[in-house]
C-alpha cells in the first residue's frame, strides 16, 4: 500500500536542521577531536587513523562547499578503457611470473594506472556499461594476484574447515557430513555444485568463486542510483569503485573466506527494500528475488542474513519515520510505503536463526545484558579492550598501515557533510545508517565485542555506506577543483595506500605488521608435511604448528613478548609432533579466547634449542615431523 505524505510547514523542526545542515561540517570537526581524544586518552591506536580521518574531514568540509551532481559528458573513447584493462591484465600475468610468496613493486603501479584510468573515465562521462565491467574485471584479477603470488592457495582460517567440507559433499553427494555450519550450509553447498558442473578441483572453486562473488558486489553497488533518490550515475560508479580499492575489500578478496560469497546479496537486499520501500517504478517485481535471496543468506549464513536486515532496518526506520515527524524539512513529497516484506523477511530470518537453530537467542540475550551493563553497570561483561593487538604497533607503522584509511575517512566525513547539506532523503536515509552504524561499533568496542564484532560492521558500512559517502566526497573535491585530473589523483592515493597497507594483506605488503597472527597461505611444502602425516600417522595424538591454530603446549621467551618455544617438558615421550616455519613467519593463534578485541591470543612459535634431541622422521626444509625423546 502506497501513501503520499504532503509537505507540512514546521517551522522550528526546518529552522533547527537548517542550522544543522549548514554546520554540519563543524560538527564533524567536534566529532574527530573528541573520537582523537578517546583514542589518546584510552591508548586505542589501532583507531587512531580514522580519527585523524575524520578531524581532516570535518576541516575540508568547511570550506567545499560545492556539489554538482550533472556529470561531465565528455566521454573518452569506449576503446580506450578496454586496451587500458586488457594490458592491465597482461601486465599482471607478466610480472607476477617470475614471483613467488610476494607482490612485485609494480603491481603498485599497473594498480595505480588502472584505478586513474576508471577514476578519469567516471569524471568525463563515460559509459556505464564499459566503466561497470572495467572495475568488476579490475576487481577479480586484483582479488585473484594473490593466487599467483601463492599458487598452493592464500586462505583465511575458516577456509581450512569448509572446503574438506566442500569435498565431503561431492563424495558423498549430501550433506550427511556437514558438521561446519550444518544448519546454513549453502555456500558450501554452492562450491560442491560448482565444483561438479565445471569439473574443477573443490579447492579452486572455492577460491574461485569467493573472488568472483565480491568482485560481482560492483555490479549491484553501481546500480545504487537507480535506487536511492538523489544518487547520481557517476556517483554510483564510483561508489563501485571505491568498494573495490579499499583494504578491507581487498584482503576478503586475497583471501578467499565464506563471507565472499555473500557481499553480493547483502547490497542487493538493501537496493531492493529501498525500491519497494519508495515504491519507485514497478517495485513489486523486486518482490520475488528479494525473498529468495534472502533464503539463500538464512540458509548460507546466519551472519549475513542478519547484517542484510540491520541495514535495511536503519533505513526502513528512518524513511518511516519522516511522516511521523511532518516530512522534516523535506520542500518535495515523500513517497512511503508501507512494508510488510520487511516485516516477512524479519519473520523468515530469526524463525530459522532463532528457533530452529538457536543461533540468535543466546546472542541476543547477551547483547540485552551487555546494554544493561553499559548503561547501569549490572550484568555480565564481555567488552573488548584497547583496540586489540594492533594497538601494539609503533606509531609509524600504524601510520603506514593505516593511510588508506585515514584518506578514505577524510573523504567519506566530506562527502557526509555533503550528504545532509543536500538535503536529499535518499541520501539523508544513507547518513542515518552511517550515524548508527558507527553507534554499533562504539557499543561492540565498549560494551560486547563477542556477538558483534566491529570488524564486521565496519566491513559492512565499507559496502554499503562509507563507500558512497566517500564517492560523494571526492566528486565534492572534483566540483571544487574542477579538474578530472586533481580529482583523479585522489583515487589514486587511495588505491597505492590501500593495497600497500597490511590490512589488505600482510603477506604480500611491504611493510610488515611485526605482530603475529595466523596461517595466510598455503604452500607446495607445507601441503607436502599434511600429506605424509596423514597417510603415515594414524591413531596417534599428534601437536602441530602447521594449521591456523596450534594445539602444542608453548612457552613464552620473556614475559609480554610475542614470541614463544615449543615446550617440550609438556609433551610425553614418543609422542609425535610436527613444526612448520610458517608458524614463525606468520604466527599461530595459541589461545582462542573469543572474538573481544584483544582476547585472542597469538604467537610466533620457535622449536626449542633441546629439540635436537629427538628424532626427525620427515623434514623438507619447510616443515618436520618429531618424536620426542627423553633428554
Amino acid at each position: 500500500m502506497s501513501v503520499t505524505v504532503p509537505k507540512v510547514s514546521n517551522g522550528s523542526i526546518e529552522a533547527v536542521l537548517g542550522l544543522v545542515r549548514d554546520y554540519f561540517s563543524y560538527l564533524i570537526l567536534l566529532g574527530g577531536i573528541g573520537a582523537l581524544s578517546v583514542v589518546v586518552l584510552l591508548d586505542l591506536w589501532a583507531f587512531l587513523a580514522p580519527a585523524v580521518g575524520i578531524l581532516l574531514g570535518g576541516i575540508v568540509g568547511i570550506f567545499v562547499r560545492d556539489y554538482r551532481i550533472e556529470s561531465e559528458q565528455d566521454p573518452l573513447d569506449w576503446r580506450f578503457g578496454i586496451i587500458a584493462t586488457s594490458l592491465f591484465i597482461v601486465g599482471l600475468f607478466v610480472i607476477y611470473r617470475p614471483v613467488i610468496g610476494a607482490r612485485p613493486p609494480l603491481h603498485y603501479v599497473l594498480h595505480g594506472a588502472m584505478a586513474a584510468v576508471i577514476g578519469y573515465q567516471i569524471f568525463r562521462g563515460g559509459s556505464w556499461n564499459v566503466i561497470t565491467a572495467e572495475i568488476a574485471i579490475f576487481a577479480f584479477f586484483t582479488f585473484w594476484s594473490s593466487q599467483l603470488a601463492f599458487p598452493a592457495g592464500m586462505y583465511s582460517p575458516d577456509t581450512f574447515a569448509f572446503i574438506p567440507t566442500a569435498k565431503s559433499i561431492v563424495v558423498s553427494g549430501g550433506l550427511e557430513q556437514v558438521g561446519t555450519y550444518s544448519h546454513t550450509p549453502g555456500h558450501m553447498v554452492f562450491v560442491a555444485e560448482f565444483a561438479q558442473v565445471t569439473g574443477l578441483n573443490v579447492d579452486i572453486s572455492y577460491r574461485f568463486g569467493a573472488t568472483a562473488a565480491i568482485a560481482g558486489t560492483v555490479l549491484i553497488l553501481a546500480y545504487a542510483d537507480r535506487a536511492i533518490p538523489g544518487l547520481s550515475r557517476r556517483t554510483a560508479l564510483l561508489a563501485a569503485l571505491i568498494f573495490v580499492l579499499m583494504s578491507y575489500s581487498i584482503a576478503k578478496g586475497t583471501r578467499p573466506t565464506k563471507l565472499n560469497f555473500f557481499y553480493p546479496l547483502i547490497p542487493l537486499i538493501v537496493l531492493s527494500v529501498f525500491k519497494i520501500e519508495c515504491g519507485l517504478g514497478d517495485s513489486k517485481r523486486y518482490l520475488p528475488p528479494l525473498f529468495l535471496v534472502m533464503v539463500y543468506l538464512i540458509f548460507g549464513h546466519t551472519y549475513s542474513g542478519g547484517a542484510a536486515l540491520i541495514v535495511t532496518g536503519v533505513i526502513w526506520l528512518y524513511l518511516s519515520g519522516i511522516p511521523v515527524l511532518n516530512g522534516l524539512d523535506y520542500s518535495e513529497r515523500i513517497p512511503v510505503r508501507t512494508t510488510i516484506a520487511f516485516g516477512i523477511l524479519c519473520i523468515m530470518y530469526l524463525g530459522y536463526a532463532g528457533l530452529v537453530t538457536g543461533e540468535m537467542t543466546g546472542r541476543i540475550a547477551d547483547v540485552v545484558l551487555s546494554l544493561v551493563e553499559l548503561l547501569f553497570g549490572e550484568g555480565a561483561s564481555g567488552g573488548g579492550s584497547g583496540g586489540g593487538r594492533y594497538s601494539q604497533l609503533s606509531l609509524s607503522l600504524l601510520f603506514v598501515s593505516t593511510s588508506g584509511q585515514l584518506v578514505m575517512f577524510a573523504t567519506s566525513m566530506l562527502g557526509f557533510a555533503t550528504i545532509v547539506r543536500r538535503q536529499e532523503w535518499g541520501l539523508d536515509a544513507v547518513a542515518f545508517w552511517i550515524v548508527v552504524g558507527f553507534g554499533i561499533i562504539g557499543f561492540s568496542i565498549f560494551g560486547n565485542a563477542t556477538d558483534i564484532p566491529p570488524q564486521r560492521i565496519y566491513s559492512l558500512l565499507a559496502l554499503f555506506g562509507l563507500n558512497l559517502a566517500c564517492a560523494i566526497g571526492i566528486i565534492a573535491f572534483h566540483s571544487y577543483t574542477r579538474s578530472n585530473v586533481v580529482a583523479s589523483s585522489v583515487v589514486v592515493v587511495l588505491a597505492i595506500l590501500a593495497l600497500s597497507s597490511p590490512v589488505a594483506g600482510v603477506s604480500l605488503s611491504p611493510h610488515s605488521d611485526e605482530i603475529p597472527t595466523y596461517k595466510r597461505y598455503e604452500t607446495a611444502s607445507n601441503n607436502a608435511v599434511q600429506i605424509w602425516t596423514d597417510s603415515r600417522i594414524t591413531g596417534n595424538e599428534v601437536f602441530t604448528t602447521a594449521g591456523t591454530s596450534s594445539n602444542i603446549p608453548v612457552q613464552r621467551l620473556e614475559d609480554g613478548e610475542v614470541s614463544t618455544t615449543v615446550n617440550r617438558s609438556a609433551i610425553t615421550n614418543g609422542t609425535i609432533y610436527i613444526h612448520s616455519k610458517h608458524a614463525e613467519k606468520t604466527g599461530l593463534m595459541i589461545d582462542s579466547g573469543g572474538v573481544t578485541l584483544g582476547s585472542r591470543e597469538y604467537a610466533f612459535v620457535y622449536l626449542p634449542n633441546s629439540n635436537s634431541n629427538d628424532n626427525t622422521v620427515y623434514s623438507n626444509g619447510v616443515g618436520e615431523v618429531f618424536i620426542k625423546k627423553a633428554d
